[in-house]
């Protein structure tokens, strides 16, 4: 079956989000992609991939949108290729955002003899004693707590309001260059720190994972979501890469605003943003949809098929 996806008339043009915000219309996204389960072929923009069956076409496909169309790497660029720690970019890092110790809460705390232990990041960790509350203090940056990126925390983490908005939102920021992406990264953490309290942030730790519209991401829960309008703004605009990934709404070139997903299908649980949502269009690609029956295949993945950077299963979910 060959398969060239494409949306409803409703679905096209850009629609207003926030002041100055728009979002890549949908169907020029579905329109990147063609697929042909008999020849295990498709293409994403142009760029054509092979697989052997069809489960590693959808493999494939899934990984080439994340590239392309999330990441914007260049044609060539593989995000399978094993990048190693740089202790200079990450010592140029730490420069760049110096290290502020944050409390962060611990549960059952637990004497055995010598040894105390509690429980913190669902971990059971060692502390140095026993504490006198129910927070330690630890350094807020954390070199490859996230492989590939150095990560920054609040003085509180980021946190859903209640059930109906259980989603952070993803403020991204693109660099084209390592050095742009310290001064993105710099500037956004001070913003951070002057102006919000829960919050963390990370950015890409080796030269060799640029250029790329994820360079830093901030993660807002959603009472702070207001913020991304003014971080957008606190941002150096000549250090940003003018690029941003065709799954989020475009806050101002080179920074996007996504909703981090909710995906009912919970084999999904452990993806990225940028990889839920390339995972999701592999799988329609593959499944040939007819036009009318993709709006209703994005919701059950739990994507608003219209803004498809938003969540379409919470009621209370605009910034």
């Amino acid at each position: 079956m060959t398969a060239s996806l494409t949306a409803r008339t409703a679905l096209t043009g850009h629609t207003a989000l926030t002041p100055g915000a728009t979002s890549t219309a949908f169907a020029d996204v579905l329109g990147s992609i063609e697929v042909d389960t008999r020849r295990l072929t498709a293409s994403v923009a142009g760029e054509s991939l092979t697989a052997d069956d069809v489960r590693q076409l959808e493999t494939e496909l899934g990984r080439r949108l994340y590239e392309r169309l999330h990441v914007r790497w260049p044609v060539g660029r593989d995000s399978l290729a094993r990048v190693d720690r740089d202790p200079d970019a990450e010592s140029r890092i730490t420069a760049t955002v110096p290290d502020v110790p944050v409390p962060v809460r611990i549960r059952d705390v637990r004497r055995d003899g010598d040894t105390v232990t509690a429980t913190m990041f669902g971990a059971r960790v060692t502390l140095d004693d026993a504490p006198t509350g129910d927070t330690v203090l630890l350094p807020s940056g954390w070199p490859a707590l996230s492989p590939g990126f150095h990560l920054v925390f609040g003085p509180e983490r980021p946190v859903a309001a209640g059930p109906e908005d259980a989603a952070l939102w993803r403020v991204y920021l693109a660099a084209e260059t390592f050095d742009d992406g310290l001064t993105v990264f710099g500037d956004a953490v001070s913003y951070l720190r002057g102006h919000v309290a829960a919050w963390q942030a990370k950015i890409a730790s080796s030269p060799a994972w640029y250029p790329r519209t994820d360079a830093v991401t901030v993660y807002l829960g959603h009472d702070e979501r207001h913020h991304a309008e003014a971080l957008a703004d606190a941002v150096s605009a000549g250090a940003r890469w003018d690029r941003t990934s065709a799954f989020v709404a475009t806050l101002r070139p080179g920074v996007g605003l996504a909703q981090e997903p909710d995906d009912p299908d919970r084999t999904r649980g452990s993806l990225s943003y940028g990889q839920h949502r390339a995972t999701v269009l592999a799988r329609l690609a593959l499944d040939g949809l007819d036009a009318d029956a993709v709006p209703a295949a994005l919701a059950a993945a739990g994507v608003d098929p219209i803004e498809f950077w938003r969540n379409t299963t919470r009621r209370t979910h605009r910034p």
